[in-house]
């Protein structure tokens, strides 16, 4: 099961030396290196879905170049575990064309955008976790495609990949961020246990339905409706 975290909880000691954040199974270096025991939910069944979809955020920086090396962390070397991430390139930004690899393929796969959440799917049982590893990126900003509309998606689907770092508790927390004070901005989380997804409208406050708390090694979707995309730097420790 996956565990929420207090994130400002987390005690940064001097160089090389490592601390253990329990509530999470997250160990962090003062030179901002992760190792993450991440909770997975097996199962997958397509009729199902969203249950069981796993959307995971990993480190900026991180040694899995390729969906194959995703699968091996993972444990996964079946066509039991598929690794997915939206508009992989040669699509275009907010296309909503979703890439998939299945983890018994041969070859690579495609190449992991670090920034882009990615999901994981497991058919059967017997994978409850996956050990991921990382650094950080200070200088990497989050980019939101805008015009966002409900009936067109997945097209203009932001899944991102949040910081292990970030100084963000709640979804309203990015909606201060990003500056937007308007329902025009969302935050969604989808519960891989169960397929509910949880929206945040930004213009709702910190007060309003749906501030959830964000969930270590969790990606989020934001969607942005009408004009005006941007970009930002994620707030962290």
């Amino acid at each position: 099961m996956s565990r929420n975290r207090n994130w400002k909880s987390w005690v940064i000691l001097g160089v090389a030396v490592a601390v253990l954040a329990t509530s999470g199974g997250l160990v962090m270096a003062s030179n901002m290196g992760f190792k993450i025991n991440k909770a997975l939910t097996s199962g997958f069944i397509g009729t199902q879905s969203p249950k069981a979809l796993n959307w995971i955020s990993l480190p900026y920086n991180h040694p899995y170049p390729n969906a194959k090396n995703i699968c091996n962390a993972i444990g996964v070397t079946t066509n039991a575990g598929n690794v997915s991430q939206f508009d992989v390139p040669p699509a275009l930004p907010g296309s909503g064309v979703l890439t998939n690899f299945l983890c018994g393929g041969a070859g690579p796969g495609f190449a992991i955008d670090p920034l882009n959440g990615v999901r994981v799917t497991i058919a059967g049982a017997g994978v409850p976790n996956a050990v991921l590893v990382g650094s950080s990126n200070e200088t990497a900003q989050i980019s939101i495609v805008d015009a966002f509309i409900g009936n067109q998606a997945p097209k203009r689907y932001n899944w991102r990949s949040v910081p292990f770092h970030t100084t963000w508790l709640k979804a309203n927390d990015i909606c201060v961020t990003v500056a937007n004070a308007t329902n025009a901005v969302t935050i969604t989380r989808i519960d891989s246990t169960t397929g509910i997804a949880t929206n945040h409208l930004c213009g709702q406050g910190a007060g309003g339905a749906g501030n959830f708390s964000l969930v270590m090694g969790e990606a989020l979707r934001i969607t942005k409706a009408g004009a005006g995309g941007f970009l930002f730097f994620p707030p962290h420790f």
